[in-house]
């Protein structure tokens, strides 16, 4: 065989895509580990409530911001996971770097009602703030941890 045949594309191994169903388990990690990361964090706001005198029905201690946080977050996640580990020598290296600077990102959230106050989050003291980064921790390491259980499917080179 000539070096010219055999770069023809008859001649190169077949490169077969990530399984289908490798990509679906990512999926369902993801959700469940936003499933059970609104749990967790729904006990924590739970107990938490009282213990740092947040005012009745504070907002961001209710289901809908919880649940919508760790769904969303979960999604993200592996969304971004699964791009990197398209694009990316070290995928998993490279989530875990995106995953901190995300989690240090959102600290910032808990902290703007106490430093420009609004109607809707009055009586917002340190503590909530506190509380609220424990929260976006405890969701992070959940969701995080999940998905790096996760590993893509190696590609299937046939000779």
């Amino acid at each position: 065989m000539s070096i010219v045949s055999r770069n023809l594309p008859e001649n190169l191994p077949e490169q077969s895509t990530r399984p289908a169903s490798s990509v679906r388990s990512l999926w369902l990690i993801s959700l469940m580990a936003g499933v059970v990361a609104t749990g967790v964090d729904f006990l924590i706001a739970t107990i938490a409530t009282p213990l740092v005198h947040a005012p009745a029905g504070y907002p961001s201690f209710t289901w809908l911001p919880l649940l919508s946080g760790c769904m969303l977050g979960s999604i993200g996640g592996a969304s971004t996971y699964l791009l990197l580990t398209r694009t990316v020598a070290r995928p998993r290296k490279a989530f875990l770097c995106v995953a901190v600077g995300v989690l240090l990102a959102s600290y910032v959230l808990p902290i703007l009602p106490i430093l420009n106050p609004l109607p809707r989050f009055a009586g917002v003291n340190w503590a909530i703030a506190f509380t609220l980064m424990g929260i976006h921790t405890v969701t992070a390491i959940i969701i995080v941890g999940s998905l790096l259980l996760w590993r893509p499917a190696t590609p299937r080179i046939q000779n």
